[in-house]
């Protein structure tokens, strides 16, 4: 293991974990957004993995912060995370959970955010059931905004090839058009690391209508 620094916040790196080595360098430019914007929110962070949006909102001064993800071995990959940044998770801070189950507790509890990060895998298989982003994008947006504030922010990431950002700012609009969502930006990885090739990541970020 090493730690490695990202615009001064510390992550734990495993470099012999295969592909999963701890940290994906392409969302670097999303995670400063969050800590920049996270002061005073309540800030729901699904498929969490090691929790690196969860400690940028923390760091940011974040009231709340709430990490759902299906595999606990990763959410205790980011509470070492949350260590190593002089941070003490809150009760209830990791949720080793199925996003849309998680999401449907929330809701039945009345929760509410302010700010989300929705970076689904492409493809997952959870107690028996497919989770498929291109065929599950829709319907896992519609399931967050149930969770999120009048006014609130949703950051609608995608890594599927098939799909261009414009597509995904497409889609994303039109799943949240109940609750007025709207695209204020949207971009992908930085180019200081990835400008050899089309971005993968793309992430439109949405702002629900204040009420």
């Amino acid at each position: 293991t090493l730690t490695a620094q990202e615009l001064g916040v510390s992550f734990l790196i495993r470099p012999a974990n295969g592909l999963s080595v701890g940290l994906y360098l392409d969302a670097r430019e999303l995670r400063r957004r969050v800590r920049e914007r996270a002061q005073g929110l309540r800030v729901l962070n699904l498929f969490a993995y090691t929790c690196g949006f969860g400690v940028a909102a923390r760091l940011g001064g974040a009231t709340e912060v709430v990490n759902v993800d299906l595999s606990r071995r990763v959410l205790d990959w980011g509470a070492e995370n949350y260590r190593l940044n002089g941070l003490t998770p809150a009760p209830g801070e990791f949720r080793a959970a199925e996003a849309f189950g998680e999401l449907k507790l929330l809701s039945k509890r009345g929760r509410q955010f302010d700010l989300a990060i929705v970076d689904p895998p492409s493809f997952s298989t959870a107690k028996g059931e497919r989770f498929s982003a291109e065929k599950d994008h829709a319907r896992l947006l519609q399931a967050v905004g149930a969770v999120m504030a009048p006014g609130a922010t949703v950051y609608a990431c995608s890594n599927l090839d098939r799909w261009s950002l414009p597509e995904v700012e497409r889609r994303s609009v039109a799943a949240l058009a109940a609750l007025g969502a709207r695209a204020v930006d949207r971009f992908g990885a930085p180019q200081l690391d990835f400008d050899a090739l089309p971005s993968r990541l793309k992430v439109v970020e949405l702002r629900l209508r204040a009420q």
